[in-house]
């Protein structure tokens, strides 16, 4: 006989812990893994409300919105006078992959859909020219299909 791990949703509803991390894993790992899903969190939440107030935008605009936005707020400076201490970046600015990857979450999770138009993408000492696909907030509402 065989045994089999529970799968993490199972998991994480008999231990009311993270799936990130396993049962014998210490403090540091759980914690580490909790900020990892807080992130994820925080970082969907960002690409929807830079969508909802700006429309349907490629990756690097979404990017690019983002970061004018961490520097019209004056980060990190103002978080750090405001806590008075050093700034945790993660928490308040993400890379431009972690919102690449927090847009592919919100398409899995039919949030954010394929606007069904492409941009043209023309990169510095290139000829050629590459496209970027548009992203809107989904239409519908996910939990009808």
């Amino acid at each position: 006989m065989s045994i089999t791990a529970n799968p993490p949703a199972i998991l994480s509803a008999i231990t009311n812990d993270s799936p990130r991390a396993r049962r014998a894993d210490p403090v540091t790992s759980h914690d580490a893994a909790d900020k990892t899903v807080r992130k994820a969190e925080a970082s969907q939440a960002e690409v929807l409300r830079i969508l909802e107030r700006f429309g349907p935008l490629p990756d690097f605009a979404i990017a690019n919105r983002h970061a004018e936005h961490c520097r019209s707020i004056g980060w990190p400076e103002h978080i750090a006078a405001a806590t008075g201490g050093p700034v945790d970046v993660d928490a308040v600015m993400f890379s431009t992959q972690r919102l690449r990857t927090a847009r592919a979450e919100l398409v899995q999770l039919g949030r954010v859909e394929d606007a069904n138009e492409m941009v043209p993408v023309i990169r510095a000492g290139s000829s050629r020219k590459t496209y970027a696909v548009v992203w809107r907030i989904t239409t519908t509402n996910p939990q009808e299909g």
